[in-house]
C-alpha cells in the first residue's frame, strides 16, 4: 500500500473516531450504565439487544495492547486496545480487527458475539467508532460507540455502552 493511501486511511480513521467521540460526549453512551467491574452494552440495527456482563482488562506491556473482555455464556464482547506505551486516557478510534499495522496508536478494535437462538451464534466486528478510556491505577472505566459489521453477510449494528472500574491485570512474559 502506498504512503499516500495509508495516510488517507489513517486520516479518515482519526476523523471518524473524533466524530464518534463528540457524539458520545454530547448524547452519552445510549443510556447504558455499568456497575463497578461490569460492561453494559446495547446494540441496535436489524438485531437489537442489551447485556450486562462481568469484565476485566488484560494488559500486555510487551506488545502494548490491552484486551477488555466480558463474557457470559455464549455472549461476549472483546475490545483490543492498541497503545504507544501505557493505557491512556481519552478517545481511541475503533477500526476493523486485523489492520493494526496502519492503526494509529492509541486505537482499538471490537468483536462481539451472541446467540440469536439455540442454533445460531451471531458474530460482528468493528468498522468504525470510538472507545473513550479513563484508566485508574488498577482499574479502567469508559464508554464505547461503535459501528459493527456481521462476520458473514452485510448486516450492521450500532453498539453503545459503558464499563466502570473494570480490574486491569498486567500480564508478564510472553503475553498472547
Amino acid at each position: 500500500m502506498s504512503r499516500v493511501r495509508t495516510r488517507v486511511i489513517v486520516g479518515l480513521l482519526v476523523v471518524g473516531g473524533l466524530t464518534a467521540w463528540w457524539v458520545v460526549r454530547r448524547v452519552g453512551a445510549g443510556g447504558v450504565r455499568a456497575e463497578p467491574g461490569m460492561l453494559a452494552v446495547q446494540w441496535r440495527g436489524k438485531h437489537r439487544g442489551d447485556v450486562v456482563m462481568p469484565a476485566r482488562v488484560n494488559w500486555c506491556p510487551v506488545n502494548r495492547t490491552g484486551v477488555l473482555e466480558a463474557i457470559s455464556g455464549d455472549t461476549g464482547v472483546a475490545v483490543v486496545i492498541y497503545e504507544e506505551n501505557v493505557l491512556t486516557r481519552g478517545p481511541h478510534p475503533a477500526v476493523m480487527p486485523g489492520i493494526s499495522a496502519i492503526l494509529p496508536r492509541p486505537g482499538a478494535s471490537v468483536v462481539m458475539r451472541w446467540p440469536k437462538d439455540s442454533t445460531v451464534l451471531l458474530a460482528f466486528s468493528s468498522q468504525s467508532g470510538l472507545i473513550d478510556l479513563r484508566p485508574a491505577p488498577k482499574s479502567m472505566s469508559g464508554t464505547l460507540a461503535v459501528r459493527l459489521r456481521a462476520a458473514s453477510g452485510g448486516d450492521t449494528l450500532t453498539l453503545t455502552g459503558s464499563f466502570t472500574d473494570v480490574p486491569v491485570v498486567a500480564m508478564a512474559v510472553g503475553c498472547p
